[in-house]
């Protein structure tokens, strides 16, 4: 997350399961030591909603639909980071399994928010993980923060999920159980940036942004970083998102439409 971020506050609390895991995430379950969980107060057997010996994970992303690039390497990250678990972690001098619950958002609000109460009330997870796409991470953060479980999620711009979940301006500390870590507009106004002074232009840019949280961030925020490097905008209003995408035709189909 950007250094502009919201930052939450630091709290001294004694660690239950779930305050472990919201702490330390997904990397840090996979790599800290067991020296390392047990200084920070061990795993409580009376917290979290899996098994007394079972971490429960749950993981959303969009594997079908219209995002469903995001989610084609999940099968190999999710296999490797289970090889590498099969003997569970050893949090206090006591082994635990680890077990990964993959849902398939679709990238759909409806579909994320659904599955992500299945795995809160069904499937009792410890942890939530979320990735790629406001349509697939923010549904996913509102259903945790209500049930009060932690959800770290990353691959969505901070601006979309923070403010695009409802944080007004100055609100440093809205949600309490979700986390997230990405990028920031603020990243793609450098990148862009730099790309464009290696060339002389008229310095217009013209933008097509949906009509979205992740329209709506990057309007918000990345028109006026351009705006303020000297670039005129031309935002003729949002544009509406392409649900599909449909396969390219063969040249000889494009052939027969061109004849018609």
């Amino acid at each position: 997350m950007s250094a502009d971020a919201p930052r939450a506050t630091a709290r001294q609390v004694a660690l239950s399961r779930r305050d472990l895991l919201r702490s330390v995430g997904l990397g840090g379950i996979a790599l800290a030591s067991s020296s390392a969980l047990a200084a920070c107060g061990g795993v409580k057997s009376g917290g979290g909603g899996g098994s007394g010996s079972t971490l429960k994970i749950g993981y959303v992303s969009p594997k079908t639909g219209p995002a469903a690039a995001f989610g084609e390497t999940d099968d190999f990250i999710l296999g490797k980071v289970r090889a590498a678990l099969t003997s569970g972690i050893n949090v206090g001098g006591k082994t635990y399994k680890v077990e990964f619950i993959a849902k398939d958002s679709q990238a759909n609000p409806q579909v994320a928010a659904s599955v992500a109460n299945e795995l809160i009330s069904g499937s009792n997870v410890d942890l939530m993980l979320a990735t790629s796409t406001p349509e697939s991470v923010n549904p996913v953060s509102d259903a945790c923060e209500a049930a009060g479980v932690p959800c770290l999620s990353a691959v969505v711009p901070w601006q979309a999920w923070y403010y695009g979940r409802g944080a007004k301006p100055g609100n440093n500390a809205a949600y309490k159980y979700t986390y997230h870590f990405s990028f920031g507009v603020e990243n793609f106004a450098h990148t862009y940036i730099s790309q464009w002074g290696e060339i002389p232009t008229n310095k217009k840019v013209g933008v097509l942004w949906p009509n979205d949280a992740d329209g709506q961030a990057i309007r918000t925020a990345l028109g006026p970083l351009l705006k303020q490097a000297g670039y005129t905008i031309v935002d003729p209003a949002p544009s509406r998102t392409q649900p599909t995408i449909s396969p390219r035709r063969s040249d000889s189909s494009r052939r027969r439409t061109a004849r018609s």
